[in-house]
């Protein structure tokens, strides 16, 4: 696979993991958990650039003179 279409993966996972390190967070300070969680939707953005930036990388690969 090519750098763009493994760090797709790698943000999700990433992003996941931080979110359930906040939640875990929020409980044991005893917090209630808020209905907006930042970093799933961080998460979604940075998946939707990267998916974005790998479509345009693969159909215009020689266009761009990589």
């Amino acid at each position: 696979m090519c750098i763009c279409c493994v760090a797709v993966p790698v943000a999700a996972a990433t992003g996941l993991s931080l979110d359930k390190k906040h939640r875990k967070n929020i409980q044991r300070n005893g917090w209630e958990p808020k209905q907006a969680r930042p970093f799933v939707v961080l998460t979604v953005v940075a998946i939707l650039l990267l998916n974005i930036g790998s479509v345009i990388i693969h159909t215009r690969f020689y266009q761009l003179g990589l």
